[in-house]
């Protein structure tokens, strides 16, 4: 039951993260260049404020998932490891 919930919610985990991700860069929008004034830095972020926001957060749940693919991988590889008599 356990190895069943692992096997689909690991891959699951890892694709849905690197698609958040992916979709958070292009939430994002431009990126400041360094050749910018920090006033034009700065307007630029006040301008897009809320598409840093939204991007932001969906880096953070695809991190999250990326985690629950981790955890889900450790987890399954000690449940299938041969144990020590």
């Amino acid at each position: 039951m356990v190895e069943q919930k692992l096997q689909r919610y690991g891959p699951l985990g890892a694709i849905i993260g690197i698609a958040l991700v992916l979709i958070s860069f292009a939430v994002h929008g431009r990126w400041a260049s360094t050749e910018e004034s920090a006033q034009e830095i700065a307007d630029l972020y006040v301008q897009n404020q809320d598409r840093v926001f939204i991007g932001s957060w969906l880096a953070i749940l695809g991190a999250l998932s990326m985690l629950v693919f981790g955890i889900c991988t450790v987890s399954y590889t000690h449940l299938t490891l041969p144990t020590k008599a």
